[in-house]
């Protein structure tokens, strides 16, 4: 994530960006995975490293247009332009995401404009760079709608709270138009009346989504550029989640199926398919026995309401 104030006539940026996962990070310069750099005559002093969930120190440029490359592993990734105009604070945004067609992914920048901050409000608002993740709507601790029908790629305006969030305390996401909440995120350092923060939703939805690639949900401070990983865990009362097994293997005898919550299916034979099971939201363990020896084992993460199917092949 990139960002930038100046003074009028200047303009400044910090290079970052978010790939997925979840880690706490204050601004630093001197990690070497990617760079973004803009180039007005080959200018090297907003040169900045990348890795990651991760964001940079603010760089202070003079207002005016700048090509803008992303580079990493020595390779360029991705060009494109950037505009500071006097007195701007602009937020970048360098994101991997997964391509449509699955062949590997594919890199995307985009510029947020900052918002002033006032010392009456706590002002919030949610980035969604989830790839295949619902539309998500934020609600503030007791329930009050705060950001309504975000999509995955967009941004939603400010939400003013008069009040400051508390160390601790909780926020909702919820689907649209859903007053259930889908996920508790507890906002661990608080956000206090004069502040602004961009909250960020990364990450993987899919059910065998690593614990570093999958959903979270990350918080960028806006006047001291740090970004913290918030936890987010599923709500007391979230829908569960309903699988299907497939079994597809040929040569693989009959298969049981049982889950960390208990037994799921038995005796499920080669090109059969099971009926809808129900596991609770978030992190489960699926194992698959043969008659004599287990056949798979891992962790399942389900999403709140969303069905899925298994093929064991």
């Amino acid at each position: 994530a990139c960002s930038g104030a100046g003074p009028p006539r200047t303009g400044t940026i910090t290079a970052g960006g978010f790939s997925g996962g979840s880690s706490d990070r204050a601004p630093a310069s001197d990690r070497s995975s990617g760079d973004a750099a803009t180039d007005r005559q080959a200018d090297p002093r907003a040169a900045q490293a990348c890795d990651g969930t991760d964001v940079y120190k603010r760089q202070e440029l003079a207002a005016g247009e700048y090509p803008l490359l992303l580079t990493g592993a020595g390779q360029a990734l991705l060009t494109s332009g950037l505009v500071l105009l006097p007195g701007s604070e602009t937020l970048l945004i360098a994101s991997s995401l997964p391509r449509p067609d699955g062949a590997g992914s594919e890199q995307r920048l985009s510029a947020l404009a900052l918002g002033g901050r006032d010392p009456k409000w706590a002002r919030l608002r949610l980035l969604h760079a989830a790839e295949g993740a619902p539309p998500l709507a934020l609600a503030g601790p007791v329930g009050e709608l705060l950001v309504d029908g975000v999509a995955s790629g967009a941004v939603s305006a400010y939400a003013q709270l008069g009040k400051s969030l508390a160390v601790d305390e909780k926020l909702h996401l919820r689907s649209p138009g859903d007053s259930r909440a889908l996920f508790d995120v507890t906002v661990t350092t608080g956000l206090a009346l004069g502040s602004s923060a961009t909250l960020v939703a990364v990450g993987e939805v899919g059910p065998l989504a690593t614990p570093d690639e999958s959903f979270g949900l990350t918080a960028f401070d806006e006047a001291s550029g740090t970004v913290k990983s918030l936890p987010v865990v599923p709500a007391a009362g979230a829908p569960d989640g309903g699988i299907y097994l497939f079994h597809a293997a040929d040569g693989v005898g009959a298969v049981t199926a049982k889950s960390s919550k208990g037994p799921l299916w038995s005796a499920l034979s080669y090109q059969q398919g099971t009926p809808l099971s129900a596991l609770p939201a978030g992190m489960n363990t699926l194992s698959l026995d043969g008659a004599t020896a287990a056949v798979w084992q891992g962790a399942l993460k389900l999403w709140p309401g969303r069905e899925l199917s298994l093929i064991h092949i």
